[in-house]
């Protein structure tokens, strides 16, 4: 019962990624009414690889 409420109602998506060493991480779930969405990857600002990585995450919700 619980199974078909969710596949009904929700639907849900993970994706995680490498590149240049830095991780990247995606989720989201989509509800009828509303979706959450979540991110968090990495970002070079220096001029050599791995010299100045920044962190960034990142929600949105949407109706």
């Amino acid at each position: 019962m619980e199974t078909q409420f969710y596949e009904e109602f929700a639907r849900t998506n993970v994706q995680m990624n490498l590149n240049v060493f830095l991780f990247s991480l995606r989720a989201d779930i989509s509800l009828k009414v509303v979706n959450l969405e979540y991110a968090f990857y990495g970002e070079e600002k220096g001029i050599l690889p791995g010299q100045d990585p920044g962190w960034i995450h990142s929600f949105l919700v949407s109706i």
